[in-house]
């Protein structure tokens, strides 16, 4: 509760995947499966966690992505964005509230989910034309909802994405000494973007021309 910062409701996670591995024993081969639980990252990272008016939405280090109703933590949906047949984990959760969209970081791939079904829109990912080198570790949109914004930990540097092609408009290189951006903020009429790195960096940049450029840095 917000007000009186009482705990309303708890509920345990219900894993739905489970991993299997074995190891040698006292000379014995012997095999182990657990179900995968808990969020991926560590402390201090992008948020794993996202919140709007009616519902929480919480990426695991299953690869699952999980809508709980705000009132009672009842599983509403949940969808799996990880591709491969092992545990790939969500590092960045983000819900843009202007256009409803749900932004998922699965290693160097940020997926796109329309709310609250959680379907599929769009995948932003590097390719021949598209300089993504590393895992995403954080993620934004712009408040008119038109740019995307992300990060990644090869560089590190900053992307930018048009919402309405889905297509890779520009990449920001940082200084390989800052850190990975871990937050972002932007202003109200997206004249800025600013951005926090693990290490205490803040780093502002213009978006007023076509080709963002820094225009303030500095340290904690």
């Amino acid at each position: 509760d917000a007000t009186t910062c009482e705990l309303r409701a708890h509920r345990a996670y219900q894993p739905s995947v489970i991993e299997h591995t074995q190891r040698v024993v006292g000379g014995r081969l012997q095999r182990f499966s657990e179900a995968v639980s808990g969020l991926e990252g560590t402390f201090g990272g992008a948020p794993r966690l996202a919140l709007c008016q009616d519902t929480v939405y919480l990426g695991g280090r299953d690869g699952i992505v999980t809508a709980y109703a705000a009132c009672g933590l009842n599983i509403l949906v949940r969808a799996r964005l990880s591709d491969a047949s092992q545990t790939l984990g969500l590092r960045v959760v983000h819900f843009a509230p202007a256009s409803q969209r749900l932004y998922c970081g699965v290693l160097s791939t940020l997926h796109v989910l329309s709310t609250p079904a959680l379907k599929g829109v769009a995948k932003l990912r590097g390719g021949p034309r598209t300089p993504v080198f590393g895992s995403v570790c954080a993620a934004a949109e712009s408040s008119d909802g038109r740019l995307v914004f992300s990060a990644d930990v090869g560089g590190p540097s900053v992307h930018i994405w048009a919402t309405g092609s889905w297509q890779h408009l520009s990449r920001l290189e940082l200084p390989a000494d800052g850190g990975i951006v871990t937050h972002f903020a932007t202003t109200n009429a997206d004249r800025l973007l600013c951005a926090a790195t693990d290490s205490g960096r803040f780093l502002a940049f213009s978006l007023a021309r076509s080709t963002p450029r820094c225009v303030e840095e500095g340290g904690g």
